[in-house]
């Protein structure tokens, strides 16, 4: 998963030396809405049939999801990705999607683990992790740049909480922000910093690509849905995807208010 070469220690020195970010963190930790160490006041229960129901965004946004390997009765077959098992965890924070090997070293997705929790909605985090079954590091057809691991996955939850109006998923992504930019200069080894700076500037970007969808006429929603089902398809790369709409992770960097206006 991390390939320690030259472009990505150079991406994270650009990034340990970026002032930008520290003035978009002091800009965060003291915005009264979004501050480090607290939780956002709102509370979501979680609701099994909403999460499965919650796949219809895909079809709704025009996007098919291709199928995934899974691991049934010893067997690695091609499966729908409806029918990955879902792990409850209620204890920590993160969502994440595992994959695995069997005796052969043939690679499937075991399960997804949502976490519910009055922090998460976990309808908007199963589409999160849906995502990573279609759009992988481990494809270089799909990806080149293994910072760009979370941009998609980022960008369709976004995008999602638009759609079903959850208002406070904005503030809550740039808390998310805050917390990545704060432990990236506080990490003490490459990986972490490597893994920090992903989230960084897959979430710098995903806002970037959000804001030009929303802004756009609907000839141009369409054609950015299908060049992201062209990545799913592996027709394309993600970098194809944002040099379509000139997306740098210069360009993506802007103002708090900014972004808070999403």
């Amino acid at each position: 998963m991390y390939r320690e070469d030259n472009e990505l220690l150079y991406v994270c020195n650009m990034i340990n030396k970026e002032e930008y970010l520290k003035k978009l963190f002091k800009d965060i930790k003291n915005d009264s809405l979004i501050v480090l160490n607290s939780t956002p006041i709102f509370i979501h229960q979680y609701d099994n049939n909403e999460v499965m129901e919650s796949l219809s965004f895909f079809e709704d946004m025009g996007l098919s999801l291709h199928d995934v390997y899974l691991k049934s009765n010893n067997q690695i077959k091609l499966d729908n990705p409806r029918n990955i098992k879902i792990i409850a965890d209620y204890l920590n924070d993160t969502s994440e999607v595992y994959f695995d090997y069997d005796k052969d070293d043939n690679e499937y997705v075991d399960s997804i683990k949502l976490t519910f929790s009055p922090r998460r909605n976990s309808a908007i985090s199963y589409l999160h992790e849906i995502v990573h079954t279609q759009v992988t590091i481990y494809n270089n057809v799909q990806m080149i740049d293994d910072t760009h691991e979370e941009l998609l996955p980022i960008f369709i939850e976004l995008l999602a909480a638009k759609v079903y109006g959850i208002g406070y998923y904005t503030n809550f992504r740039l808390k998310e922000l805050a917390y990545d930019i704060f432990k990236f200069y506080t990490a003490d080894n490459k990986y972490d910093k490597f893994i920090y700076a992903t989230y960084i500037k897959s979430t710098l970007k995903a806002f970037k690509l959000l804001d030009i969808y929303l802004s756009s006429n609907v000839r141009v929603k369409e054609d950015m849905m299908r060049r992201i089902q062209n990545v799913f398809d592996s027709k394309i790369r993600v970098e194809d995807l944002l040099k379509e709409y000139n997306i740098t992770y210069d360009n993506s960097k802007v103002k708090l208010s900014k972004l808070k206006r999403i």
